[in-house]
């Protein structure tokens, strides 16, 4: 092993194991993490089961290695995908990093067995949501891979205590670090070009950032939004992500008369400038890990109306930074909506307040601070004297 832990002396070298490069949440939160590591003390690397998506330029950027695996995309017990595993423990000894820190189910199964195969120092493998898409095999496998992982690390507390209590997992070996955000760069990226503008005399005008999936309950947002026409006829509702359901979305917005106020947008890298010019984010998801959409919307001083699922009540301050309401409810959800909008002045406090919040807990220095910590921990009894 080549270090000593973040004490000046070397550095840590981490291997991170995640699926692929795309737009998702995990990995965007791994490359604000990655930009924001002290560097002198946490030397890192990516490993992707597949090099797929639009951010592998930006970790390459930085100076970051990212491996393509060539992982066989198949069953979680494929014969071709164990086989695979022993050259690629024999490269993970050769490299012999300090830590292995796994991203999303494949990469926390495999990573495990790589981890045992290359015996690698520390293992920790991440929660990213509620399980929500879980099945008994998945819970079965999840379960075996937890007996050789040092710490399980969950994007909020309610993920921890869910994992806890469907896992069996011991509390002490887990330990939830919230997202982070980059505030800086947020904020120089809200003088961009917006992929929408609003149009003079225009009313009331919400977004949602989500992908076009089941599990973000846009016919909830859909329901609340046609409840509120007769009372806010100028409303508009902005669409940011895109995704399978984007056609069945589309034909729901018709057949609830509400498509001439519903805008899709589709997934935008910078959502930054649309973010100034709405009164009001919503999230209607049914289920949630923490959500990066919600910390966008508080940095750009908007108040959120949000579910109460998952890590959103830790996130957003109840009546403070915005209200949460049920899910799968759009009646408590257009009502929590029209509340907002029809109060700027409260509107105005709560974006205020929302920002606060972010630049106090959730930006991407703190969320960094607390990984490069939970390192440190980890391999002092390892390294100490």
């Amino acid at each position: 092993m080549s270090s000593q832990g973040l004490d000046g002396v070397g550095a840590i070298r981490v291997v991170y194991l995640i699926d692929g490069l795309g737009r998702g949440g995990a990995q965007r939160h791994l490359l604000a993490l990655l930009r924001n590591i002290d560097r002198t003390h946490v030397e890192p690397s990516v490993w992707c089961l597949e090099k797929a998506g639009d951010l592998v330029p930006e970790f390459e950027a930085l100076g970051i290695p990212v491996e393509d695996l060539g992982f066989p995309g198949e069953s979680i017990v494929g014969a071709r995908a164990l086989l695979s595993l022993l050259p690629l423990s024999r490269r993970l000894g050769r490299l012999r990093p300090d830590i292995l820190h796994t991203y999303l189910f494949s990469p926390n199964l495999y990573g495990t067995l790589l981890a045992a195969l290359a015996r690698t120092g520390v293992l920790i493998s991440s929660r990213r949501d509620m399980a929500w898409w879980e099945s008994r095999r998945h819970l079965l496998a999840t379960r075996v891979t937890n007996l050789f992982a040092d710490r399980v690390v969950a994007v909020s507390e309610r993920v921890r205590t869910h994992s806890i209590t469907r896992e069996g997992l011991p509390p002490d070996r887990v330990v939830a670090i919230q997202n982070g955000i980059e505030l800086e760069a947020f904020d120089r990226a809200r003088s961009g070009a917006a992929p929408w503008s609003r149009p003079p005399g225009v009313g009331p005008v919400l977004a949602m950032t989500a992908g076009l999936r089941p599990v973000k309950g846009h016919e909830y947002l859909f329901g609340a939004v046609a409840r509120l026409a007769p009372r806010i006829p100028d409303l508009r509702c902005l669409l940011l992500g895109d995704g399978p359901r984007r056609g069945e979305l589309e034909e729901t917005a018709r057949r609830l008369g509400i498509a001439d106020r519903t805008v899709f947008l589709g997934w935008q890298a910078n959502v930054a400038p649309l973010l100034g010019q709405i009164d009001l984010f919503v999230l209607s998801s049914v289920s949630e890990g923490q959500s990066n959409a919600i910390l966008e919307a508080m940095a750009a001083s908007r108040p959120v109306v949000a579910t109460d699922v998952g890590g959103n009540p830790e996130t957003v301050e109840d009546g403070v930074t915005g209200l949460l309401v049920p899910p799968r409810d759009p009646e408590r959800l257009a009502e929590a909506i029209e509340a907002v909008l029809l109060d700027p002045a409260r509107a105005r406090s709560m974006g205020a307040s929302g920002r606060a919040r972010v630049e106090s807990l959730f930006s991407a220095r703190t969320m960094a601070r607390r990984f490069e910590a939970l390192y440190a921990s980890l391999l002092t009894p390892r390294h100490g004297p």
